[in-house]
Protein backbone atom coordinates (compact mmCIF):
# COMPACT_ATOMS: atom_id res chain seq x y z
CA UNK A 1 0.00 0.00 0.00
CA UNK A 2 1.28 3.47 -0.97
CA UNK A 3 0.50 5.86 1.87
CA UNK A 4 -0.98 9.19 0.75
CA UNK A 5 1.31 12.14 1.28
CA UNK A 6 -1.04 15.12 0.98
CA UNK A 7 -1.67 16.93 4.26
CA UNK A 8 -4.85 16.29 6.25
CA UNK A 9 -7.10 19.38 6.39
CA UNK A 10 -8.81 19.29 9.77
CA UNK A 11 -11.47 21.79 10.71
CA UNK A 12 -13.62 21.75 7.56
CA UNK A 13 -16.07 19.20 8.90
CA UNK A 14 -16.19 21.06 12.24
CA UNK A 15 -17.57 24.15 10.50
CA UNK A 16 -19.94 22.07 8.41
CA UNK A 17 -21.09 20.02 11.40
CA UNK A 18 -21.72 23.11 13.52
CA UNK A 19 -23.87 24.63 10.76
CA UNK A 20 -25.79 21.37 10.39
CA UNK A 21 -26.40 21.15 14.14
CA UNK A 22 -27.79 24.70 14.19
CA UNK A 23 -30.08 23.87 11.27
CA UNK A 24 -31.37 20.75 13.00
CA UNK A 25 -32.05 22.64 16.23
CA UNK A 26 -33.84 25.38 14.28
CA UNK A 27 -35.91 22.75 12.46
CA UNK A 28 -36.91 21.05 15.70
CA UNK A 29 -37.90 24.36 17.32
CA UNK A 30 -39.90 25.32 14.22
CA UNK A 31 -41.68 21.97 14.38
CA UNK A 32 -42.73 22.68 17.95
CA UNK A 33 -44.42 25.90 16.84
CA UNK A 34 -46.20 24.63 13.73
CA UNK A 35 -46.40 21.42 11.70
CA UNK A 36 -43.49 21.16 9.32
CA UNK A 37 -44.01 20.54 5.58
CA UNK A 38 -42.56 17.33 4.20
CA UNK A 39 -39.62 19.10 2.61
CA UNK A 40 -38.54 20.53 5.98
CA UNK A 41 -38.55 17.01 7.42
CA UNK A 42 -36.52 15.82 4.45
CA UNK A 43 -33.98 18.60 4.95
CA UNK A 44 -33.73 17.72 8.65
CA UNK A 45 -33.05 14.09 7.77
CA UNK A 46 -30.38 15.07 5.26
CA UNK A 47 -28.77 17.44 7.76
CA UNK A 48 -28.76 14.73 10.42
CA UNK A 49 -27.20 12.24 8.02
CA UNK A 50 -24.32 14.56 7.19
CA UNK A 51 -23.99 15.51 10.85
CA UNK A 52 -23.41 11.81 11.57
CA UNK A 53 -20.53 11.94 9.08
CA UNK A 54 -19.04 14.92 10.95
CA UNK A 55 -19.41 13.06 14.25
CA UNK A 56 -17.65 10.13 12.60
CA UNK A 57 -14.75 12.48 11.88
CA UNK A 58 -14.68 13.40 15.57
CA UNK A 59 -14.60 9.70 16.44
CA UNK A 60 -11.36 9.42 14.47
CA UNK A 61 -9.94 12.63 15.92
CA UNK A 62 -9.99 14.50 12.60
CA UNK A 63 -12.85 16.92 13.28
CA UNK A 64 -10.20 19.31 14.60
CA UNK A 65 -6.45 18.97 15.09
CA UNK A 66 -6.67 19.93 18.78
CA UNK A 67 -7.77 16.82 20.65
CA UNK A 68 -9.65 18.61 23.42
CA UNK A 69 -11.74 20.63 20.96
CA UNK A 70 -12.28 17.53 18.84
CA UNK A 71 -13.58 15.55 21.81
CA UNK A 72 -15.70 18.41 23.15
CA UNK A 73 -17.39 19.08 19.82
CA UNK A 74 -17.88 15.37 19.24
CA UNK A 75 -19.74 15.24 22.54
CA UNK A 76 -21.84 18.34 21.70
CA UNK A 77 -22.72 17.20 18.18
CA UNK A 78 -23.56 13.76 19.54
CA UNK A 79 -26.21 15.36 21.74
CA UNK A 80 -28.03 16.61 18.65
CA UNK A 81 -28.49 13.08 17.31
CA UNK A 82 -28.82 11.39 20.71
CA UNK A 83 -25.70 9.21 20.38
CA UNK A 84 -23.34 9.14 23.39
CA UNK A 85 -20.04 10.16 21.86
CA UNK A 86 -17.64 8.33 24.25
CA UNK A 87 -19.48 5.04 23.71
CA UNK A 88 -19.77 5.62 19.97
CA UNK A 89 -16.08 6.47 19.67
CA UNK A 90 -14.91 3.40 21.54
CA UNK A 91 -17.27 1.06 19.67
CA UNK A 92 -16.44 2.40 16.22
CA UNK A 93 -12.69 2.33 16.76
CA UNK A 94 -13.13 -1.26 17.90
CA UNK A 95 -14.97 -1.88 14.62
CA UNK A 96 -11.93 -0.65 12.69
CA UNK A 97 -9.66 -3.02 14.61
CA UNK A 98 -12.01 -6.02 14.52
CA UNK A 99 -13.99 -5.73 11.28
CA UNK A 100 -15.11 -9.18 10.21
CA UNK A 101 -14.75 -10.67 13.71
CA UNK A 102 -17.51 -11.71 16.09
CA UNK A 103 -16.63 -9.01 18.62
CA UNK A 104 -17.07 -6.22 16.06
CA UNK A 105 -20.00 -4.14 17.45
CA UNK A 106 -21.18 -3.41 13.92
CA UNK A 107 -21.06 -7.01 12.70
CA UNK A 108 -24.68 -7.51 13.73
CA UNK A 109 -25.62 -5.02 11.01
CA UNK A 110 -23.45 -6.10 8.07
CA UNK A 111 -24.09 -9.79 8.70
CA UNK A 112 -27.82 -9.24 8.33
CA UNK A 113 -29.76 -10.04 5.19
CA UNK A 114 -31.40 -7.18 3.34
CA UNK A 115 -34.83 -8.36 4.54
CA UNK A 116 -33.88 -8.40 8.22
CA UNK A 117 -31.86 -5.20 8.04
CA UNK A 118 -34.76 -2.78 8.83
CA UNK A 119 -35.19 -4.57 12.16
CA UNK A 120 -31.49 -4.34 13.01
CA UNK A 121 -30.67 -0.76 12.00
CA UNK A 122 -32.79 1.01 14.68
CA UNK A 123 -31.02 -1.08 17.32
CA UNK A 124 -27.45 -0.04 16.44
CA UNK A 125 -27.07 2.09 19.62
CA UNK A 126 -28.17 -0.89 21.72
CA UNK A 127 -25.57 -3.12 20.09
CA UNK A 128 -22.91 -0.58 20.99
CA UNK A 129 -23.84 -1.08 24.65
CA UNK A 130 -21.96 -4.36 24.52
CA UNK A 131 -18.75 -2.33 24.65
CA UNK A 132 -19.69 -0.55 27.89
CA UNK A 133 -17.55 -2.90 29.94
CA UNK A 134 -14.53 -1.88 27.86
CA UNK A 135 -14.85 1.83 28.66
CA UNK A 136 -12.53 3.59 31.07
CA UNK A 137 -14.13 5.26 34.13
CA UNK A 138 -13.94 8.72 32.53
CA UNK A 139 -15.60 7.43 29.36
CA UNK A 140 -18.33 5.73 31.38
CA UNK A 141 -18.96 8.96 33.28
CA UNK A 142 -19.22 11.02 30.10
CA UNK A 143 -21.55 8.45 28.54
CA UNK A 144 -23.79 8.62 31.61
CA UNK A 145 -23.74 12.44 31.49
CA UNK A 146 -24.68 12.37 27.81
CA UNK A 147 -27.64 10.05 28.40
CA UNK A 148 -28.73 12.07 31.44
CA UNK A 149 -28.75 15.30 29.43
CA UNK A 150 -30.87 13.79 26.64
CA UNK A 151 -33.34 12.13 29.02
CA UNK A 152 -33.62 15.27 31.16
CA UNK A 153 -34.27 17.60 28.22
CA UNK A 154 -36.88 15.29 26.68
CA UNK A 155 -38.58 14.63 30.04
CA UNK A 156 -38.68 18.33 30.89
CA UNK A 157 -40.14 19.24 27.50
CA UNK A 158 -42.74 16.49 27.51
CA UNK A 159 -43.66 17.28 31.11
CA UNK A 160 -44.46 20.83 30.07
CA UNK A 161 -46.55 19.84 27.10
CA UNK A 162 -43.85 20.33 24.48
CA UNK A 163 -43.81 17.32 22.09
CA UNK A 164 -40.05 17.34 21.66
CA UNK A 165 -39.67 13.58 21.31
CA UNK A 166 -42.19 13.23 18.47
CA UNK A 167 -40.67 16.24 16.67
CA UNK A 168 -37.00 15.34 17.01
CA UNK A 169 -36.88 11.55 17.12
CA UNK A 170 -38.49 10.38 13.82
CA UNK A 171 -36.25 12.24 11.34
CA UNK A 172 -33.22 11.56 13.54
CA UNK A 173 -33.90 7.83 13.73
CA UNK A 174 -34.50 7.58 9.98
CA UNK A 175 -31.28 9.46 9.24
CA UNK A 176 -29.26 7.26 11.61
CA UNK A 177 -30.76 4.16 9.97
CA UNK A 178 -29.84 5.42 6.52
CA UNK A 179 -26.34 6.22 7.78
CA UNK A 180 -26.00 2.68 9.10
CA UNK A 181 -27.21 1.28 5.79
CA UNK A 182 -24.86 3.27 3.56
CA UNK A 183 -21.74 3.19 5.74
CA UNK A 184 -21.98 -0.17 7.51
CA UNK A 185 -24.16 -2.63 5.59
CA UNK A 186 -23.39 -1.54 2.03
CA UNK A 187 -19.55 -1.65 2.24
CA UNK A 188 -19.30 -4.64 4.59
CA UNK A 189 -22.50 -6.58 3.94
CA UNK A 190 -23.20 -9.70 1.87
CA UNK A 191 -24.32 -7.65 -1.15
CA UNK A 192 -21.36 -5.25 -1.15
CA UNK A 193 -20.23 -6.08 -4.67
CA UNK A 194 -23.67 -5.27 -6.07
CA UNK A 195 -24.48 -2.17 -4.01
CA UNK A 196 -21.07 -0.51 -4.13
CA UNK A 197 -21.51 0.40 -7.79
CA UNK A 198 -24.53 2.50 -6.79
CA UNK A 199 -23.20 3.80 -3.46
CA UNK A 200 -19.55 4.20 -4.35
CA UNK A 201 -19.48 7.76 -2.98
CA UNK A 202 -20.18 6.16 0.40
CA UNK A 203 -19.02 2.55 0.05
CA UNK A 204 -15.96 2.88 -2.12
CA UNK A 205 -14.70 5.85 -0.16
CA UNK A 206 -15.60 4.01 3.04
CA UNK A 207 -13.09 1.32 2.09
CA UNK A 208 -10.47 4.00 1.45
CA UNK A 209 -11.26 5.51 4.84
CA UNK A 210 -10.62 2.13 6.46
CA UNK A 211 -7.30 1.96 4.64
CA UNK A 212 -6.22 5.43 5.81
CA UNK A 213 -8.42 7.07 8.51
CA UNK A 214 -6.18 10.14 8.85
CA UNK A 215 -8.43 12.17 6.57
CA UNK A 216 -11.78 13.83 7.25
CA UNK A 217 -14.67 13.29 4.86
CA UNK A 218 -14.06 16.47 2.75
CA UNK A 219 -10.86 14.74 1.57
CA UNK A 220 -12.33 11.30 0.87
CA UNK A 221 -12.46 11.96 -2.89
CA UNK A 222 -8.81 13.03 -2.84
CA UNK A 223 -7.84 9.90 -0.94
CA UNK A 224 -9.86 7.78 -3.38
CA UNK A 225 -8.10 9.41 -6.33
CA UNK A 226 -4.69 8.70 -4.82
CA UNK A 227 -5.49 5.05 -4.18
CA UNK A 228 -6.89 4.57 -7.69
CA UNK A 229 -3.82 6.13 -9.28
CA UNK A 230 -1.27 4.07 -7.34
CA UNK A 231 -3.28 0.87 -7.73
CA UNK A 232 -4.30 0.34 -4.12
CA UNK A 233 -7.99 0.38 -5.11
CA UNK A 234 -10.06 -0.55 -8.14
CA UNK A 235 -13.03 1.39 -9.56
CA UNK A 236 -16.35 -0.01 -8.37
CA UNK A 237 -18.29 1.17 -11.44
CA UNK A 238 -17.56 2.24 -15.03
CA UNK A 239 -16.38 5.82 -15.13
CA UNK A 240 -15.75 6.03 -11.37
CA UNK A 241 -12.01 6.46 -11.80
CA UNK A 242 -12.50 9.36 -14.22
CA UNK A 243 -15.04 11.14 -12.02
CA UNK A 244 -13.00 10.73 -8.86
CA UNK A 245 -9.82 11.81 -10.63
CA UNK A 246 -11.42 15.17 -11.42
CA UNK A 247 -12.39 15.64 -7.78
CA UNK A 248 -9.00 14.70 -6.43
CA UNK A 249 -6.71 16.09 -9.13
CA UNK A 250 -5.29 19.05 -7.12
CA UNK A 251 -3.67 16.70 -4.62
CA UNK A 252 -3.09 13.32 -6.21
CA UNK A 253 -1.04 14.38 -9.22
CA UNK A 254 2.25 14.70 -7.30
CA UNK A 255 1.69 11.24 -5.87
CA UNK A 256 0.84 9.90 -9.31
CA UNK A 257 4.01 11.36 -10.80
CA UNK A 258 6.19 9.98 -8.03
CA UNK A 259 4.52 6.59 -8.36
CA UNK A 260 5.23 6.60 -12.09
Amino acid sequence: MSRATFAPRHGLSLLFGSALALHIIDSVVAGLVAPRPWWRLLLAMMATYFLCICIHDAVHGVLHRHRRLNQTMGFVLGLVVGLPFPLLQHAHLLHHRRVGHDDDPEAVVYRSSLLSLPLRLPLIPLFYLRTLKRLRPAQLLLTAVHVLIIVSVVAFAEGHGVPLLSTWAPPTLLAVMWFGFTTVWVPHGPEAARFMRWFNAHSGWHDDHHADPRYAFPQYAQLRAHRLVVGDARPVSPGEARRTQRLGSPVFRPDAQSAA
